[in-house]
């Protein structure tokens, strides 16, 4: 990978490009999360059923999946910082589109291209964080770009309940429209505090990547912490209100312990790397996520009952 040496950006440049790429990233998350509120009252609205209303979700999801393969493709090819004001600009593009949306499978479609156009500000985001602050550093970064994305499951929701109650579900997509317009015409505006990357490609193929046991075992790891992690969110609660008799802000109470436990360990991480080094920090959280979900599962088959509420 090439980009301008680390030291050529002043601490302004440094925090605007931040704010830029980090704004960019939780524009992407906030495609699900925003939207969230609407989805019950999605088959009212357009017709359909309650499992056409959850593809909405998927739907962007499946999207993902496609842009995150697409944008690496491109940025490899192209200058990074035009890559993420078009994705931007394509985004706003199809949110609008999508909120215009007359039935069901319309936006179903739409929003497998939402999902496709959010995911560009997260594959450009390393390398761009990188060159703006050295090898040393740039986990440091990292982190605290994560610890503003993990805001969005907490704050976008209760965002997009308000515009549902205001506005109707239409202007959940109307809003998200506007933020990544604006966001794309500050990006070409301020071009300059972006550092101009582009990626060298290396020799092989997919293939040969799939075959490569480090990235395999990073790639999984991954994978699975965070497959692990939304299955939890998603399902907790249900859980909570059915199974176990607590309420929704037994669960928020739970969420915000989880995020701000998130926040600390992101913000340290790069400390805890620069002393550890990257492969023993990311084996101890990987097992620390591992014996938490055992921790749970140890929990339901004991019945699931509250040691400290019985008492």
């Amino acid at each position: 990978m090439t980009h301008e040496a680390a030291a050529g950006f002043s601490r302004t440049q440094r925090a605007v490009a931040f704010v830029m790429i980090a704004c960019g990233t939780l524009l992407g998350l906030a495609g699900t999360d925003l939207v969230l509120p609407a989805v019950p009252g999605l088959p009212a609205a357009l017709g359909g059923t309650a499992a056409q209303a959850q593809l909405v979700l998927a739907a962007f999801t499946g999207g993902t999946v496609v842009g995150l393969v697409l944008f690496g493709e491109l940025g490899s090819r192209v200058d990074q910082r035009t890559l993420l004001a078009v994705s931007l600009f394509a985004y706003a593009a199809v949110s609008a589109a999508a909120g215009m949306a007359a039935s069901m499978d319309w936006l179903i479609g739409l929003r497998a291209l939402q999902g496709a156009t959010a995911t560009a500000a997260a594959v450009v985001a390393p390398g761009m964080i990188r060159a703006l602050y050295g090898d040393d550093d740039a986990v440091g970064a990292l982190g605290r770009i994560s610890s503003i994305e993990v805001l969005a499951p907490a704050l976008a929701p209760i965002a997009g309940l308000w515009l549902l109650n205001q506005f109707g579900w239409r202007s959940s997509f109307a809003a998200l429209a506007v933020l990544a317009a604006t966001l794309g015409l500050v990006i070409v505006a301020r071009r300059a505090a972006l550092p101009r990357v582009i990626a060298r490609r290396a020799g092989g193929s997919y293939g040969d990547l799939l075959m490569t046991p480090r990235f395999l075992r990073l790639a999984l790891g991954h994978a699975f912490t965070l497959g692990g992690l939304l299955v939890f969110v998603f399902g907790a609660p249900a859980v909570f209100v059915n199974a176990l008799g607590a309420s929704i802000a037994d669960f928020i109470v739970m969420q915000v312990i989880g995020i701000a436990v998130f926040i600390v360990t992101a913000n340290g991480s790069g400390r805890l790397v620069k002393r550890f080094g990257a492969d023993r920090v990311i084996l101890a959280g990987s097992l620390s996520s591992a014996v938490g979900g055992l921790a749970m599962l140890a929990y339901g088959l004991m019945g699931g009952t509250s040691r400290w509420r019985s008492r």
